[in-house]
């Protein structure tokens, strides 16, 4: 069910730290306002379906006047049927909406359409989920055998640096805000900018 929050760093804003605190902070109210628009079924195309869970289903769409891509999650109402379910629904929503950090998958806004369908929008991680790229193929012939280590696509150095390192980063957030994600797994962590 969770689109997964945490994702993997992508390219190193860099920089000194008031500069980089004056950038987060435009990127922050520029969230915030985008959260504030009022955003209909018809402003997107979707154009394919990334994943699915018993009362959900993540789809891929461009934002028709910008272009821009999204994750979209498609909150089925008619399969929510107890209360607990439309509560932890709005729980997400309520907090993701105020999650303002780099290494967290970014919360754009969310809607609901005629049916009473919810929609989240979300950023789109175009390379996936980290398990997928954990267990795939090299890219080079596998040297090690039969060796199931052998088999991983990222080196222990760059899944120190581009997932370990920020998933630590985003956890200590959340902690801060005392929130706690509670299905932290390759799975629920979605990569966007990793060089191979």
């Amino acid at each position: 069910e969770d689109a997964g929050w945490t994702r993997g760093a992508g390219e190193d804003a860099g920089g000194t730290d008031t500069g980089h605190h004056r950038t987060a902070v435009k990127i922050e109210n520029t969230l915030r306002k985008m959260r504030s628009l009022r955003w209909r079924v018809n402003d997107f195309r979707f154009l394919q379906t990334l994943g699915y869970g018993r009362a959900s289903t993540v789809y891929r769409a461009v934002h028709v006047t910008t272009g821009m891509e999204f994750a979209i999650k498609k909150c089925h109402a008619a399969k929510m049927t107890i209360a607990c379910e439309r509560l932890r629904l709005e729980k997400e929503i309520a907090v993701h909406s105020n999650l303002f950090h780099p290494a967290i998958t970014t919360f754009y806004g969310s809607f609901r359409d005629d049916v009473g369908q919810v929609y989240m929008i979300l950023e789109y991680a175009k390379r996936g989920d980290l398990f997928s790229h954990l267990y795939s193929a090299p890219s080079s012939p596998n040297p090690g055998g039969d060796d199931p280590r052998s088999a991983f696509v990222f080196s222990e150095a760059k899944l120190r640096e581009r997932v370990v390192k920020p998933l630590i980063s985003a956890v200590a957030y959340l902690h801060s805000r005392d929130i706690i994600h509670c299905d932290i797994k390759p799975e629920n962590m979605l990569l966007n900018d990793m060089s191979q």
